[in-house]
């Protein structure tokens, strides 16, 4: 009987001194799920991954695939399709050798699928892999990561190097993969392939996790950015003085109008004292996946304006 969860990250801790690393990392995969992994490049997404697939032994907790630690288990990585964020390959084989040398290792007969990426992507398999661009040489990573039809994909940073059109296609294919019941570990800082593909997203700073959210909390719910708009800066001024009193900040100030962030839960409160203010209208906008995730950045945004 196949795992619940075929991805588990259990309080995860790997430090490496002077604030680097990952701290008491929690999270868990639901089978058919795609997990958004998001998060600044050092974040510690790519150390997390590592540990996962076994390059790595934590300092505590666990990284499960399929109920067992790869590093104990490293057979159990045959169940799974990983592409690395920088890819490493055999710099003097051909991209066909290469690809047939990854056949014998996953004991894959069948060479429809594999036959069906290669002409998709455009890969130049008669090369040699030194002689081939980042491009080049991220297609040909995608190809050994899904030619075996592995029930859980693990991607790291998967389009970083592809042009617009086949940073598409692939994510197209990530959405029928997720489709045909495949669990999916999306690790990337760009927010629209995060957003086009994931069924819950969590944001990771500094190593420490800051939020996982549901896809309905990005696309519906969650907090919104209410703007008040009065009829001169004076106004203006004045209620922000007076909402400031009543425990609310303003995010963005222009000329006589300000912006607050609001969560759900503060939002009838928000409302009556900002109606008592008698403004002359108010905007209420969507916060973005990029808004949230930035505003758990905001300190090292100011600090960087110092």
């Amino acid at each position: 009987m196949k795992e619940e969860h075929p991805i588990v990250i259990d309080d995860l801790t790997k430090d490496y001194g002077q604030g680097r690393g990952i701290f008491h990392v929690s999270f868990s995969l639901q089978r058919g799920e795609c997990f958004g992994f998001l998060g600044p490049n050092g974040a510690g997404k790519s150390t997390t991954i590592r540990h996962l697939m076994g390059f790595c032994r934590p300092d505590s907790g666990k990284a499960l695939l399929e109920g067992v630690e790869a590093l104990r288990r490293p057979q159990v990585l045959s169940q799974v399709g990983y592409l690395p964020g920088e890819v490493s390959l055999p710099p003097n084989l051909t991209g066909k050798e290469f690809l047939i040398e990854q056949k014998m290792m996953h004991r894959v007969e069948d060479t429809g699928r594999l036959a069906y990426l290669v002409k998709a992507m455009g890969v130049d398999i008669h090369s040699r892999i030194k002689d081939l661009s980042l491009g080049m040489k991220r297609k040909l990573a995608i190809c050994a990561a899904f030619f075996h039809d592995p029930d859980i994909l693990v991607l790291d940073e998967p389009t970083s190097g592809l042009d617009p059109l086949m940073q598409d296609f692939f994510l197209d294919f990530v959405l029928k993969e997720k489709a045909r019941g495949k669990t999916i570990l999306l690790s990337s800082h760009i927010f629209n392939e995060v957003e086009h593909c994931s069924d819950r997203i969590g944001i990771i700073k500094d190593g420490e996790m800051m939020t996982i959210l549901g896809r309905d909390q990005v696309l519906h719910d969650g907090r919104k950015k209410y703007r008040l708009l009065f009829s001169s800066e004076e106004e203006a001024s004045a209620a922000q003085a007076a909402l400031a009193a009543s425990g609310f900040s303003a995010l963005e100030k222009d000329e006589a109008a300000r912006t607050y962030r609001i969560e759900e839960e503060e939002r009838p409160a928000f409302l009556r004292r900002a109606l008592d203010l008698s403004p002359r209208d108010i905007r209420i906008e969507k916060e973005s996946l990029r808004e949230l995730f930035l505003s758990y950045y905001k300190e090292d945004q100011e600090y960087r304006k110092l």
